[in-house]
């Protein structure tokens, strides 16, 4: 299919087939308390379109391939598809997973991501990204608060950048920087805090996610920011799991396990509805 839009590619929220389920992705679990970030998903025999007219929320288009593989297409709010939709995929890793017995792979765009259940969690193999520590320029500095501890980037130019802060308190009161963050970079921005847990069960970390320049002021819970935490973290200290909290006004509760040139990131799936 020719990734240039033309009429008949685009779809509304009414072109969703039948037999369409909402989910809510990195929800809270126990004294981890998290809305989580909600998700449409259809399971239909056709191609999903280049993009639908814009909407509310995430909404994912998913087909069976073959034995244990299948397709996956997640759009925005805005209508455009997604590069890698880290919710969208866990949603569809819960629905296919309940009919493969757990696990399989996905298909999103060219990569093909293998998933598996870990009791009432999903998980998501993500290729481990390449971690280049950054000094952080003057302008960007007066938008994260704070005296940065580290700060890294990923990617080229459009890619991500990965920012320490010192106190939770600061990350928490931290206004989305909008349009000084699109003015300054096209970068994404991660801000994140180390935590110190009550018990076994409590975050290791506490972040923020921000890409206006894509239409998301803060997201509510991201499966990419997590494999980003995740890859940064265990090369600086000798971790290979933590757990994670995103302070998005609804949150959402994220583990990672690092295992060699993989980063796999989990959550817990909750079916919301379905028709």
């Amino acid at each position: 299919m020719s990734d240039e839009l033309t009429p008949s590619d685009a779809a509304t929220e009414a072109d969703i087939p039948a037999g369409f389920r909402r989910y809510l992705a990195f929800t809270g679990v126990g004294a981890l308390l998290a809305q989580g970030n909600p998700c449409v998903l259809a399971v239909t025999d056709a191609r999903a379109p280049v993009r639908m007219a814009p909407g509310s929320t995430t909404r994912c288009i998913s087909r069976l391939l073959s034995d244990n593989l299948a397709e996956v297409r997640c759009y925005s709010s805005t209508g455009v598809a997604i590069e890698c939709c880290g919710h969208g995929l866990l949603c569809s890793a819960a629905f296919w997973g309940s009919r493969w017995k757990g696990s399989g792979h996905l298909l999103m765009g060219s990569v093909e991501i293998p998933f598996r259940a870990d009791g009432t969690r999903y998980w998501l193999g993500f290729s481990r990204p390449e971690i280049i520590p950054a000094e952080l320029s003057d302008d960007l500095q007066q938008i994260v608060p704070g005296k940065p501890l580290y700060s890294a980037q990923v990617g080229a130019a459009s890619g991500y950048l990965l920012v320490e802060v010192g106190e939770i308190g600061e990350l928490i009161a931290m206004a989305p920087p909008g349009a000084a963050l699109t003015a300054l970079t096209d970068r994404a921005l991660l801000v994140f805090a180390r935590d110190l847990p009550d018990g076994p069960d409590g975050p290791d970390y506490r972040f923020r996610y921000f890409a206006p320049q894509y239409g998301s002021p803060e997201d509510i819970a991201t499966g990419s920011a997590m494999r980003l935490l995740a890859a940064a973290v265990c090369e600086r200290y000798p971790v290979a799991t933590l757990t994670a909290l995103q302070c998005s006004p609804e949150g959402g509760v994220l583990y990672a396990e690092v295992d060699g040139d993989t980063v796999w990131v989990g959550g817990h799936v909750q079916e919301t509805d379905s028709r």
